[in-house]
Protein backbone atom coordinates (compact mmCIF):
# COMPACT_ATOMS: atom_id res chain seq x y z
CA UNK A 1 0.00 0.00 0.00
CA UNK A 2 2.77 2.39 0.94
CA UNK A 3 4.60 1.56 -2.29
CA UNK A 4 1.53 2.51 -4.31
CA UNK A 5 1.17 5.82 -2.49
CA UNK A 6 4.83 6.73 -3.14
CA UNK A 7 4.38 5.76 -6.79
CA UNK A 8 1.29 7.90 -6.96
CA UNK A 9 3.16 10.85 -5.40
CA UNK A 10 6.03 10.40 -7.87
CA UNK A 11 3.62 10.34 -10.79
CA UNK A 12 1.81 13.40 -9.44
CA UNK A 13 5.13 15.30 -9.13
CA UNK A 14 6.12 14.30 -12.67
CA UNK A 15 2.76 15.48 -13.95
CA UNK A 16 3.16 18.83 -12.16
CA UNK A 17 6.65 19.22 -13.61
CA UNK A 18 5.28 18.44 -17.07
CA UNK A 19 2.59 21.10 -16.64
CA UNK A 20 5.22 23.63 -15.55
CA UNK A 21 7.45 22.72 -18.48
CA UNK A 22 4.55 23.05 -20.91
CA UNK A 23 3.58 26.43 -19.46
CA UNK A 24 7.19 27.62 -19.73
CA UNK A 25 7.42 26.35 -23.31
CA UNK A 26 4.17 28.09 -24.21
CA UNK A 27 5.51 31.39 -22.83
CA UNK A 28 8.74 30.95 -24.79
CA UNK A 29 6.81 30.22 -28.00
CA UNK A 30 4.60 33.28 -27.47
CA UNK A 31 7.66 35.48 -26.84
CA UNK A 32 9.33 34.06 -29.93
CA UNK A 33 6.25 34.81 -32.03
CA UNK A 34 6.10 38.34 -30.63
CA UNK A 35 9.78 38.85 -31.38
CA UNK A 36 9.32 37.51 -34.91
CA UNK A 37 6.50 39.97 -35.55
CA UNK A 38 8.58 42.87 -34.22
CA UNK A 39 11.53 41.86 -36.42
CA UNK A 40 9.23 41.65 -39.43
CA UNK A 41 7.87 45.11 -38.67
CA UNK A 42 11.40 46.52 -38.35
CA UNK A 43 12.40 44.88 -41.64
CA UNK A 44 9.46 46.46 -43.42
CA UNK A 45 10.34 49.84 -41.89
CA UNK A 46 13.97 49.43 -42.97
CA UNK A 47 12.89 48.56 -46.51
CA UNK A 48 10.84 51.74 -46.68
CA UNK A 49 13.85 53.94 -45.84
CA UNK A 50 15.91 55.60 -48.54
CA UNK A 51 19.60 54.68 -48.92
CA UNK A 52 20.71 58.01 -47.43
CA UNK A 53 18.52 57.48 -44.35
CA UNK A 54 19.91 53.97 -43.92
CA UNK A 55 23.51 55.18 -43.99
CA UNK A 56 22.71 57.78 -41.35
CA UNK A 57 21.25 55.15 -39.03
CA UNK A 58 24.09 52.65 -39.37
CA UNK A 59 26.84 52.83 -36.73
CA UNK A 60 30.35 53.80 -37.78
CA UNK A 61 32.98 51.07 -38.17
CA UNK A 62 34.48 51.61 -34.69
CA UNK A 63 31.05 51.75 -33.05
CA UNK A 64 30.06 48.60 -34.93
CA UNK A 65 33.13 46.75 -33.64
CA UNK A 66 32.34 47.67 -30.03
CA UNK A 67 28.68 46.75 -30.41
CA UNK A 68 29.56 43.39 -31.96
CA UNK A 69 31.93 42.70 -29.07
CA UNK A 70 29.11 43.47 -26.64
CA UNK A 71 26.49 41.38 -28.43
CA UNK A 72 28.74 38.39 -29.09
CA UNK A 73 31.90 38.72 -26.99
CA UNK A 74 34.89 36.86 -28.35
CA UNK A 75 36.66 37.03 -25.01
CA UNK A 76 35.61 35.45 -21.78
CA UNK A 77 34.97 38.87 -20.33
CA UNK A 78 31.66 40.32 -21.56
CA UNK A 79 31.86 42.90 -18.77
CA UNK A 80 34.80 44.53 -20.55
CA UNK A 81 32.74 44.81 -23.74
CA UNK A 82 29.86 46.24 -21.69
CA UNK A 83 32.15 48.94 -20.26
CA UNK A 84 33.48 49.76 -23.74
CA UNK A 85 29.94 50.04 -25.03
CA UNK A 86 28.90 52.39 -22.22
CA UNK A 87 32.04 54.52 -22.59
CA UNK A 88 31.33 54.79 -26.31
CA UNK A 89 27.72 55.75 -25.61
CA UNK A 90 28.93 58.39 -23.14
CA UNK A 91 31.30 59.80 -25.76
CA UNK A 92 28.52 59.94 -28.33
CA UNK A 93 26.19 61.87 -26.04
CA UNK A 94 28.74 64.62 -25.32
Amino acid sequence: MELMSTRFEDMRRKLEMTHETLAHTKVRIESHELLKSKVQKLKSLANSLSEKQRQRLLPSESENKVLKEYVKPTTGRPLRAWRKCWSLMGNLQQ
